[in-house]
């Protein structure tokens, strides 16, 4: 099933469409629509605001000359079908909504919404409908390329309305790389239920390659039982997502803590060498929710989740089918006890090589259901953190690498990546070694021949127990 990429519909091929952006944003890469050189926001011929309305589609804006920008005027509205503002890598530039409007309106069509190597912070979207507390755009893609979105608030004041991604609303379609969606709020005013979701992001489908969601909130204003209502603090989408080499922590909702995708049943998920932790819901789900007819969950670590419901589930809820490769699902709680994985549908018998301690269904023959011995999330190497296993942890030597990236190639490294090459079309396949500071998938000392289970593997000889001297404590 897995080896069938090619014949699948276009809405479920993310990974290959996020592949060829880069190739249609270079088309443009020499189109200099000018270069931010005042950093006000007073109508200035020179300023970030002028800049937009005067650049033509596909045009790149500069604000490499500014360390901050700061809205006083409101949002800055466009409807270019192709809007680029960029920053300069060694020191993003910060543009703020001033805690008093939204910062960026796109209301284009046809094209796509670009931000890369710069800060979106402190927007604020307050109105009977309040879609996107940073960012709105109608494009059918918004690329997201080494830039933050952070401390942004979606807030609805009607009944009628809704709270719709706190830091980024997208319309159609998000390809986020490399960066960091943290700090930001979907608000419901209203008494109603379900009317606040995606505290991070909200969109229709998304592409999400070596990046961090956390510390987003989907929350209620109003006391009583709608705090329990409020949906996905970390993401939410309608259909397909593609998660790769990312980290979603600590987010926080009534429902699905850190996220709930394929709202809509249509489309599928992946979620690979990846990492979903200490996330946490009132009701139902801490960790996370996806409804698509297709879920495939390879080498990836989901622990220390939490629903305070005790008849909810912690770690992960499936309304369908599953495969399952060479994943930790564990350490996960609902209410007082140990609730791992809830799946509605049936688990594909070509799954193998997992530690999950709980299920509602039964599990492979060969799951492991003993305590993984994980570490605290940490930075461990590379983009992300994770959660590097104990030197006794029965995850190690006991996974699989037969889950592929989009030429039929196996991961070659594990979620940290290959630090010192870059990685321009996620999900790649470059060549990991260690000499380029890589973190193997497979690692090959011969007494370690087989990968762990998990989104870490460890590097052995024992690169990653540098530090490591028993007196850390007994880490659960």
């Amino acid at each position: 099933m897995l080896n069938a990429r090619c014949k699948l519909p276009v809405a479920m091929r993310l990974t290959q469409l996020a592949m060829c952006l880069s190739a249609a944003f270079a088309l443009d890469h020499d189109a200099l629509a000018g270069t931010v050189t005042d950093c006000g926001d007073t109508g200035g011929a020179n300023q970030l605001r002028h800049m937009v309305a005067i650049a033509a589609s596909g045009e790149n804006i500069s604000v490499s000359q500014c360390s901050t920008i700061t809205l006083t005027n409101g949002e800055i509205a466009s409807s270019l079908s192709r809007l680029r503002i960029t920053g300069s890598s060694g020191s993003p530039t910060v543009i703020s909504g001033n805690d008093s409007s939204r910062v960026i309106n796109h209301t284009g069509t046809g094209g796509y919404l670009l931000l890369r190597d710069v800060t979106i912070q402190n927007g604020n979207r307050t109105a009977a409908s309040a879609y996107g507390g940073c960012i709105y755009s109608s494009a059918p893609i918004v690329s997201l390329d080494h830039m933050k979105l952070q401390n942004c608030n979606a807030t609805e004041t009607s009944a009628a309305g809704f709270a719709k991604g706190g830091g980024l609303f997208a319309l159609h379609f998000v390809d986020m790389r490399n960066s960091t969606v943290t700090g930001n709020t979907a608000t419901q005013q209203s008494s109603n239920f379900i009317k606040a979701m995606g505290g991070g992001i909200y969109a229709e489908t998304l592409s999400m390659f070596n990046s961090t969601v956390t510390l987003n909130d989907a929350t209620s204003s109003v006391a009583g039982s709608t705090h329990k209502y409020t949906e996905a603090g970390g993401i939410f989408t309608m259909s397909t997502a593609r998660i790769y080499s990312s980290t979603i922590a600590n987010n926080y909702a009534g429902k699905y803590g850190a996220m709930f995708l394929a709202t809509a049943g249509t489309g599928s998920v992946t979620i690979a060498n990846s990492t979903i932790s200490s996330n946490s819901a009132l009701h139902h789900t801490g960790g996370m929710r996806e409804n698509a007819a297709s879920f495939v969950l390879a080498n990836s670590t989901i622990a220390f989740n939490y629903s305070v419901e005790a008849a909810g589930t912690g770690g992960v809820y499936a309304a369908g089918g599953v495969t399952l490769r060479s994943s930790i699902i564990a350490r996960n709680q609902a209410g007082l006890s140990e609730s791992d994985l809830n799946v509605t549908g049936a688990i594909d018998p070509a799954s193998a090589n997992n530690l999950i301690i709980t299920s509602n269904i039964p599990t492979p023959a060969d799951t492991i259901k003993t305590e993984p011995h994980l570490l605290p999330l940490a930075n461990n190497g590379g983009y992300t953190k994770t959660h590097a296993l104990r030197h006794d942890s029965p995850a190690l030597n006991r996974g699989n690498n037969v889950f592929e990236f989009s030429n039929f190639t196996p991961l070659t490294c594990d979620q940290r990546g290959n630090q010192n090459v870059p990685q321009l079309n996620p999900p790649n396949t470059d060549n990991c070694n260690m000499v380029n500071g890589g973190f193997l998938r497979v690692d090959s000392d011969p007494l370690h021949s087989l990968p762990d289970i998990g989104a870490y593997e460890e590097q052995l000889p024992n690169a990653d127990w540098i530090f490591y001297d028993g007196l850390e404590g007994n880490y659960l």
